[in-house]
């Protein structure tokens, strides 16, 4: 698969929502669409064009208001190669059990830039139930997203590498 400009309309509107449109009735639990493109690049992309658009999400991310520089992008970039060296040993026979590997990738990636904030000195931002709310809620929203984006990047085998 080649990149195609579709990956970068997903990153700048993946922005957009993430900082204007989503918010959930729910107290201070939101869809992090942004998480889930780069999960989506993680899972499809290769690790050339991919590594450089998750580095650039992480980084925007930041500037636009991530008051701890550093964590969002290393936690993205982390989870994004440990995607991508272990895509082909994932399987997903239906959209469940994705939905359950983006819910345990959630989980991981919270637990990384709440463990490099403590790192820093600051005291852990959230308790664990609201974590494993947030990662049910991304791993719900996986099943809807994933099939269009792999729809819109015109992916037609599932794990391309």
């Amino acid at each position: 698969m080649k990149a195609s400009p579709f990956f970068f309309v997903v990153v700048f509107a993946a922005l957009i929502l993430q900082g204007s449109v989503v918010r959930l009735p729910l107290p201070d639990l939101k869809l992090d669409i942004v998480w889930l493109a780069v999960l989506f690049l993680g899972f499809y992309v290769p690790l050339v064009p991919g590594g450089f658009v998750v580095l650039l999400l992480g980084l925007i991310q930041e500037a636009l208001g991530a008051p701890f520089h550093g964590t969002v992008s290393l936690a993205y970039l982390a989870v994004y190669f440990l995607l991508r060296m272990t895509h082909q040993n994932l399987f997903f026979q239906k959209r469940t059990s994705q939905a359950v590997w983006v819910a345990l990738l959630s989980l991981a990636y919270r637990g990384l830039e709440s463990g490099l904030l403590v790192w820093q000195g600051y005291a852990f931002p959230a308790g664990f139930g609201h974590l494993a709310a947030w990662a049910v809620l991304e791993g719900v929203a996986s099943i809807a997203v994933f099939p269009l984006l792999r729809a819109g990047g015109k992916i037609e085998r599932p794990y391309a590498s």
